[in-house]
């Protein structure tokens, strides 16, 4: 735990990044399941396209 903390200190700068983040992710997180959806998708497709 007290790395935790020290490691708080340490990332104090990215605090900002993990805010934007969060919100970003709790704001649209259907963005996310979609890009991740997105992604798979064309794998997912083009893995039975090339087996066949």
């Amino acid at each position: 735990m007290t790395k935790v903390a020290i490691k708080n200190e340490n990332i104090t700068s990215f605090g900002g990044i993990y805010i934007i983040f969060f919100v970003v992710f709790q704001t649209s997180p259907l963005v996310w399941v979609g890009d991740f959806m997105s992604m798979q998708e064309p794998r997912i497709l083009e893995n039975p396209h090339i087996n066949g």
